[in-house]
């Protein structure tokens, strides 16, 4: 899962150098000696490159994400989705009923869309 800014503030050095992956190719490396920087894996003419973007904080992930040529907005919108899809997931996997899903999702709705699309929308799977 990509990285939020949370996650970013709060990494922690260890005994080695470790990445913290957005999906996209952006990563932030953390160093042992507390040091964070934002990177990028490419590859130019068959050879493995390495692009920086600056180091943390001085270069925030919206700006790394921009660098990159990625919106921050969506991309933020993209890891909320894919969160959801994981959370669904779980649900799936704990056994729950298709009932149980569908009003997990109804609930999850609430506040992002109107009452009576959410209402129009429980009938329907209610009806399956």
């Amino acid at each position: 899962m990509s990285p939020s800014d949370t996650s970013v503030r709060s990494a922690k050095p260890q005994d080695k150098p470790y990445k913290l992956f957005d999906g996209v190719g952006l990563f932030l490396l953390v160093k042992p000696n507390g040091g964070k920087y934002w990177q990028m894996a490419c590859c130019l003419n068959g050879k493995r490159k390495q692009l920086s973007f600056g180091s943390y904080p001085k270069v925030s992930l919206a700006l790394a994400l921009l660098k990159q040529g990625i919106d921050p907005v969506q991309h933020a919108r993209q890891i909320k989705k894919e969160q959801e899809q994981v959370d669904l997931q779980k649900e799936i996997d704990a056994g729950n009923t298709f009932e149980r899903i569908a009003r997990h999702l109804y609930e999850s709705k609430q506040g992002k869309t109107t009452e009576e699309y959410r209402d129009r929308i429980l009938r329907f799977l209610v009806r399956l």
